[in-house]
């Protein structure tokens, strides 16, 4: 198991306002070249059922900007709430009431930015070619977001890669008891979801990061010691 940084460069803005963690990730592109069981396959390092695989972070300048679409929904299958609200429980726009289905307007955060990054602890070799071929991050990649013009991944020496930064700071979704095994700094508790698969986890009490952008100095800090 070896420690290391992966560094996606981007040609379109990205949508990744509900978070992406790398162990997701590498899931996901498991799954879709036809393994039905993902999780066991997945090369990063194992902590307490916890993956030794970072959120992605924003790293320098960035620019955030909406991106609407339309969602359909069938109102009478739903709570009367949960038919006139989005996922965060903001009142919604409605375009058009036909039959059963409901069109609504919802939207959500793009990024515009050269450059993500996520960190980890695992087989890199394995981790490099799961990413090789990999061309879109994030929500609606059938819509040309999140392409990715390069992928590098890049051995470095630190610590905790993949759970916490060089000081200490989570970049994950952490159990608090695995955090503290960890001996790293006490970090606000939060209930978060920190096991995958995400729909069938529950929250639990966890530290975790509430920004999910790098300035270029601290990435330069987090590649090299």
């Amino acid at each position: 198991m070896e420690s290391f940084a992966v560094e996606f460069d981007l040609g379109a803005p990205i949508i990744m306002d509900r978070g992406i963690n790398l162990a997701g990730l590498l899931a996901r592109l498991i799954y879709d070249g036809g393994d039905d069981d993902p999780l066991p396959k997945v090369p990063l390092r194992v902590i307490d059922g916890i993956f030794a695989g970072s959120d992605l972070f924003v790293a320098g300048p960035a620019l955030e900007f909406g991106v609407p679409f339309v969602r359909s929904l069938r109102p009478t299958s739903m709570p009367h709430a949960l038919a006139l609200h989005d996922r965060r429980g903001k009142p919604m726009d409605k375009i058009t009431l036909r039959d059963e289905r409901k069109n609504l307007l919802d939207h959500r955060r793009a990024t515009s930015a050269p450059l993500v990054v996520a960190f980890g602890t695992g087989r890199i070799n394995d981790v490099e070619q799961l990413l090789a071929g990999i061309q879109h991050i994030g929500a609606k990649r059938a819509g040309g977001h999140g392409a990715v013009t390069a992928v590098r991944v890049t051995a470095i020496d630190h610590p905790h890669a993949g759970l916490a930064d060089r000081a200490g700071a989570p970049m994950r979704a952490v159990p608090v008891e695995t955090w503290r095994s960890m001996n790293l700094p006490p970090a606000p508790i939060r209930n978060l979801v920190a096991r995958l698969p995400r729909w069938e986890a529950s929250p639990e009490p966890c530290v975790g990061p509430r920004e999910w952008t790098i300035e270029m100095d601290a990435l330069d800090r987090e590649l090299t010691p």
